[in-house]
């Protein structure tokens, strides 16, 4: 299990180009990072300097502590699977698998060994013989494992290594990559654009914009206590009132609101919430009723398991502002667009961002 640590690590193409600004991660070693982004975020470019594919324009990149800047790629132990597995047309399955212990002048019987605790580790025993025209898109990408961990190596590296895939076949190599990782105790670190994804993989997740860190953490984080706006509304919490914090009650333009203990000063701050968090009710409140906003249904979605709202506060004079909530399906017998509604804000739900966001 090999930690990876980032020190200050940059990467500029030009004078107005900066991939990357910065950056100083800690990696645990046997864990699974996800480096999450919208595109042009820097992430693929952080992965390859971690391979040892593209030269940092400075700071440190450490395998356990020891500088790897002048090691190269092919002896850094770490390997990288691709979106395209990149597999050998004219080689076997086995043959595929098993190059990398070709290469490397390993015993024909220790090859094949090898390749077979591979491939039944990817679920796909037997299979040395077929072709890769034979394989579907799912299967292709777990050969392209089985090839990286054949060689043993310290790091996986894995670049948006789903987003070709359909739904369930995602699903089933997001599992995968989970046993592959608990089975080898492997370092596993990976990119992707998708939130979901992160989530579901990750024991943390690096959030980048514009080759900047925004976040770094455990996933519920993310969505619990993001650490700006922008991450916020990254992850859905599109809920966000400005108001003003004075001990634990923030004043807003929608009334005042109740709220946790909260590490910001007193002062200007950003009220969010998430919209499955919030409590959506068809009746009219008590008129002392804490922590409540008058509401019109603007729209309403039927997901199967929930309804998402769309909602903007009641009343001639309220501000306008668009909110969003998710509700269990059955509300939709009693609620429909057009209606006024309640939405109950619990304290323990609510998170304050900073008012001022370079966002």
């Amino acid at each position: 299990m090999t930690q990876v640590t980032l020190h200050h690590l940059s990467k500029r193409y030009d004078q107005q180009h900066h991939a990357v600004r910065d950056l100083t991660l800690a990696l645990a070693p046997g864990r699974v990072t996800a480096l999450l982004g919208p595109s042009g975020c820097g992430k693929t470019t952080t992965l390859k300097m971690i391979a040892g594919l593209l030269p940092p324009t400075a700071g440190d990149i450490q395998f356990d502590g020891q500088s790897v800047l002048s090691v190269p790629a092919e002896q850094r132990g770490a390997v990288m699977v691709f979106q395209n597995h990149l597999l050998f047309p004219y080689l076997s399955v086995g043959e595929n698998v098993g190059f990398g212990l070709k290469m490397r002048g390993q015993a024909q019987a220790v090859i094949r060994q090898r390749v077979a605790e591979m491939l039944a580790l990817v679920r796909l025993p037997g299979y040395e013989a077929r072709r890769p025209h034979q394989l579907s898109g799912g299967q292709a990408q777990r050969v392209a494992l089985a090839r990286a961990l054949v060689v043993q190596p310290r790091l996986l590296l894995l670049d948006e290594p789903l987003s070709n895939l359909d739904a369930h076949l995602r699903e089933e190599m997001r599992q995968l990559i989970r046993e592959i990782q608990q089975a080898l105790g492997i370092t596993i670190i990976f990119v992707t654009h998708d939130q979901e994804e992160a989530v579901i993989l990750a024991d943390e997740i690096a959030l980048l914009f514009e080759g900047q860190l925004h976040q770094f953490g455990p996933p519920h984080r993310f969505y619990e206590q993001p650490a700006n706006e922008r991450v916020a509304r990254f992850f859905g919490s599109r809920n966000l009132i400005p108001g003003r914090k004075q001990g634990e009650r923030v004043s807003t333009a929608l009334g005042e609101f109740q709220v946790a203990a909260s590490p910001l000063p007193d002062g200007p701050v950003l009220l969010t919430f998430r919209p499955e968090s919030a409590a959506l009710h068809p009746t009219r409140p008590p008129a002392d009723a804490a922590n409540t906003i008058r509401v019109h249904v603007t729209g309403c979605v039927y997901a199967g398991t929930h309804t998402r709202w769309q909602l903007i506060p009641a009343g001639l004079h309220a501000p306008r502002l668009n909110l969003h909530a998710v509700s269990d399906p059955r509300l939709g017998a009693w609620l429909r667009e057009g209606d006024n509604a309640t939405l109950y804000l619990p304290p323990e739900n609510i998170w304050l961002l900073p008012a001022q966001q370079d966002a």
